[in-house]
């Protein structure tokens, strides 16, 4: 009885042994056989030496062959070479053309054996060869697929067996292996995976298009650097997916194997120099600033490297690819950790947005990096798309591509947010400029009105005066002492017109202000009034020069103090004044105090024409006025202006 049971338990056992190595063995095609994606259970053999033939391999036993256990082919920066052997039995009752498809269209070299009845032919393909070798290719003469496609013809309830070779590889040996029915493969696959990557290059040429018109229009020039960034994105996976081997450089197979690294690096370039702007990490983030410095040094530094890739030995080979995805990983890291720090600042929703939108570009290119360097096993995105009926044999990561798409229409909002505040900005700004002009005019005009009073009440009248007298002159010429008196008279009105017309000319054109400057022209203004008036004291204070002021902004100043004190001179009949010139921070601070006779603010609404002036001044310099008096307590003039509208 014991023995009958160990006997059922060994017949178990190796039942499900045979299941398990027959699963790994061979590949099934049943009568409905479309697509498939191969992975687990593939047979994976190791040849350190890459000394074994296909005949030898042929002859090695299945036990000696590893069951691969992923469901990609990520083997890294091999040194080693590799075979996989596909069993492919047909359960058809005809015969059936299928089609192996290799998804990476940088594979450096490899080999591909159909062994059915003993015979064995062979097709070497890799970008070390011109695009055009594939369609030289036995097996599939009209193929010239951006991937690698080997077709195998397997008559009805038989079996062939493929193999792949991969010699030890100067790149990164990553891959996925697709199983179609041909006419499937060439007909519905092929309208479905044309649809979508014509749809996202046109999706990207027209987001270029509006970009840069957006850019031309808005003057956002730092945003040129994600033009140029979305532009190399663009470029990067039409290269990667292999697209330009095969349009536009088929018979350059140099140019294949260093254009994408030298366009990597230009993209992390651009996209590291528009980060800096648009953060302006060198003011508020230097650390980070230093860190995005150095990154950009050591991109530019990798990019003559790339030239001599096809030439430098392996290893070296493996070493700059290890150091290129090390420098993507840590620039992504450096972005994700930027954003973090930006959601804490001032900018808070703008930063969230960018954090939104760079997500799933950046995990995914930190994914990919991560398993070019053999630090994370290969995903499973491939056939989790399979498994929705949707196969894709796209060597760029479709999560990639979904986040530069993402990415792209983040920014743009941002874009175009900030240009939407900033130009509410600048309507407000010049609508406050509008205002400051027009209350220039009202004050020139208030000048001239005022000139025109002054020439009429004071030059006016000292001038009628006088000809009022050399009217008398006419009747008086026999009485020689009563002229000499009248023409004394008539002397001193013309001269008092001549020292009103130097008065007016002063007031227009002090001619200190422009040969001294302006604190020359305040000291001269002082005396002035000083020597008009013995009784009256002007103390000035200030701790701020006006050397470097700009000349419209010295005379707009100039006539404040000269309206401020020519009103004090005229009706407050005070006799002691302190004129102050005080910064602080980023403000001028202009007081005038008097010990006057003062007024009441609530019964003068009306300002007079020289306050009227001082106040268009004060606001087309963007300062603001505030008057302080009440009767017999004399009164207090305070100006605040913006030391950037002075110098």
């Amino acid at each position: 009885m014991m023995q009958q049971r160990q006997s059922l338990l060994c017949t178990l056992i190796g039942f499900f042994l045979c299941s398990w190595a027959w699963a790994g063995e061979t590949i099934v095609l049943p009568a409905n056989f479309q697509k498939e994606i191969l992975g687990q259970g593939v047979l994976v053999l190791e040849d350190p030496s890459d000394a074994l033939g296909p005949e030898d391999v042929r002859s090695i036993p299945l036990k000696d062959f590893m069951v691969w256990d992923r469901n990609n082919f990520h083997l890294g920066h091999a040194q080693t070479a590799h075979w996989l052997k596909l069993p492919l039995v047909n359960q058809s009752d005809r015969s059936r053309s299928i089609l192996l498809e290799v998804v990476n269209p940088y594979l450096y070299e490899f080999h591909f054996y159909t062994d059915y009845k003993g015979m064995v032919r062979s097709d070497t393909t890799g970008i070390r060869f011109p695009f055009v070798q594939r369609e030289q290719l036995v097996h599939r003469p009209e193929a010239k697929h951006r991937n690698f496609q080997f077709a195998v013809s397997i008559p009805a309830g038989d079996t062939i067996a493929c193999y792949l070779h991969f010699p030890p590889s100067r790149y990164p040996l990553n891959f996925q292996l697709y199983l179609w029915d041909e006419e499937y493969r060439s007909t519905h696959q092929r309208r479905l995976e044309d649809y979508l990557l014509n749809s996202f290059f046109l999706l990207c040429l027209v987001y270029l298009l509006i970009l840069g018109v957006a850019i031309y229009v808005t003057k956002f020039h730092y945003y040129w650097f994600y033009f140029a960034y979305a532009f190399l994105g663009t470029f990067v996976v039409f290269s990667d997916l292999g697209l330009g081997f095969r349009y536009f450089w088929p018979d350059n197979s140099y140019l294949q194997q260093i254009i994408l690294l030298i366009i990597v690096n230009l993209y992390l370039v651009t996209g590291t120099f528009f980060v800096r702007h648009h953060f302006d990490t060198a003011i508020y983030y230097e650390r980070i600033d230093k860190v995005l410095k150095s990154i950009i040094g050591l991109a530019v530094l990798v990019i003559p490297f790339s030239f001599f890739m096809p030439y430098i030995s392996i290893g070296w080979a493996h070493w700059v690819s290890r150091f290129q995805n090390l420098l993507i990983i840590s620039t992504c890291l450096t972005f994700f950790y930027l954003l973090f720090r930006a959601i804490t600042g001032s900018e808070i929703a703008s930063s969230r947005l960018f954090l939104f939108g760079f997500s799933l570009h950046g995990i995914s290119v930190i994914v990919s990096g991560m398993q070019d360097v053999g630090l994370l096993r290969g995903g499973s995105l491939p056939v989790a798309l399979m498994e929705m009926d949707i196969p894709l044999t796209f060597y760029t990561q479709v999560s990639f591509m979904l986040g530069m798409l993402l990415e792209m229409g983040v920014i743009f909002y941002i874009a175009i947010r900030r240009f939407r505040i900033l130009f509410q900005v600048f309507q407000e700004h010049a609508a406050k400029q509008q205002k400051n002009m027009n209350a220039l005019v009202l004050g020139i005009e208030g000048e001239r009105q005022r000139i025109a009073q002054d020439l009429h009440d004071g030059l006016g009248v000292m001038l009628s005066s006088a000809k009022m007298r050399l009217n008398l002159l006419k009747d008086k010429t026999d009485d020689q002492q009563l002229m000499e008196q009248e023409l004394d008279g008539v002397i001193r009105h013309i001269d008092q017109s001549h020292q009103e017309v130097r008065q007016i000319s002063h007031n227009l054109m002090p001619k200190s202000l422009y040969k001294l400057g302006f604190d020359a022209a305040v000291q001269e203004q002082i005396h002035r009034l000083e020597m008009l008036n013995d009784k009256i004291k002007i103390k000035l204070y200030k701790n701020i020069s006006f050397e470097e002021a700009r000349q419209l902004a010295q005379t707009y100043l100039f006539r404040i103090v000269q309206e401020l004190l020519n009103n004090i001179f005229r009706h407050a009949h005070a006799t002691e004044v302190n004129l102050q010139f005080v910064r602080l921070g980023e403000q001028l601070l202009l007081t005038a105090e008097d010990n006057g006779i003062g007024f009441d603010l609530g019964k003068s609404q009306d300002k007079g024409i020289g306050m009227k002036n001082i106040d268009y001044r004060v606001k087309a310099l963007g300062g603001t006025l505030r008057v302080d008096s009440s009767p017999g307590k004399g009164c207090v003039v305070s100006i605040e202006i913006p030391l950037d509208s002075v110098f």
